[in-house]
């Protein structure tokens, strides 16, 4: 999915990082099995498929290799790995794109903030920043993720 749809807005083949389930990407197996019995075959399934996958990498460094330019998308094994990339960034201009679905699928980078909620204090930025990838995505004139 990621690949598929990272190649439509890049217009070019993405190059895709997987995170690891377990600290330290499981260390070969020392601190879990998951990246052995079940991610890196994956990962080399999605080779032979002709995709640009790289991994399992410990989920602490994948997006410091990826704000640096190595990596087009993540894939990760938790949202809250995903995520925590994501608020890195200011909160009011942000979104999340979610892939796989039968349709377009953004969101806000944060929360639904209920304790705000009809104070007129809200930020509608990353609302705008959201409904804006999404338009943009369906008329195939995304100029960045």
């Amino acid at each position: 999915q990621m690949d598929a749809a990272l190649t439509k807005i890049l217009d070019a083949q993405p190059r895709i990082a997987v995170t690891g389930l377990n600290p330290h990407s499981g260390e070969g197996g020392l601190l879990g099995m998951e990246e052995v019995d079940e991610i890196q075959p994956a990962i080399v399934e999605a080779r032979h498929m002709g995709m640009n996958v790289q991994g399992p990498i410990p989920a602490d460094i994948v997006f410091v290799r990826a704000l640096r330019g190595e990596f087009d998308g993540v894939v990760c094994m938790y949202h809250d790995h995903a995520n925590t990339a994501r608020k890195l960034q200011p909160a009011e201009s942000g979104a999340t794109l979610y892939m796989g679905l039968p349709v377009i699928g953004t969101t806000t980078a944060h929360g639904t903030a209920y304790e705000i909620a009809g104070r007129g204090v809200a930020d509608p930025g990353s609302m705008t920043a959201a409904l804006h990838f999404a338009i943009q995505l369906a008329v195939g004139t995304c100029q960045e993720v």
